[in-house]
């Protein structure tokens, strides 16, 4: 199993704006409403990942369908494009983070072999605990828009 986080920034927004402004990320498959839920898809299915700004009691998104939001689904008529943004219009940058396979640049719990454990491997105290690790991961910038398309990561 691969799991894929996408972690919107929000660049500019306006001083006044980015001090009231809450931000969400929605995401779904081609049938679903964009959701602030987990996704789960296939090897390869698309998905569309957007960005929620909230400012007062206003909502504002480029998503292309309807939008859940803390379970609740959001009107059509209550979305307004996000270059309607009080103040100035937001720019955006998305990152794509993924998890390495193994250590990379932190050094591994066991000499000689780069893979993630807490434990011993191998040997006369092989099972023995050594702590939790720290997982590494790996970030690319993604297309700079209100929203993004991509595949479900890949093996």
């Amino acid at each position: 199993m691969r799991v894929l986080f996408l972690l919107p920034g929000l660049l500019a927004l306006g001083p006044v704006a980015a001090a009231a402004a809450s931000l969400h990320l929605v995401a779904g498959t081609e049938d679903s409403p964009l959701s602030d839920r987990p996704v789960n898809t296939r090897l390869g299915e698309p998905v569309t990942v957007c960005a929620v700004v909230k400012l007062g009691r206003r909502y504002y998104s480029d998503a292309p369908r309807r939008v859940r939001l803390g379970g609740r689904l959001l009107h059509r008529r209550r979305l307004r494009p996000t270059e309607t943004l009080p103040g100035s219009s937001p720019r955006w940058r998305w990152y794509r983070v993924e998890p390495r396979p193994h250590h990379v640049e932190t050094t591994p719990p066991n000499k000689d072999n780069p893979a993630y454990s807490n434990a011993v491997l191998f040997g006369p105290d092989h099972g023995k605990w050594l702590g939790y690790d720290r997982i590494e991961y790996k970030r690319r910038s993604c297309p700079a828009t209100a929203s993004t398309s991509f595949g479900a990561a890949s093996r």
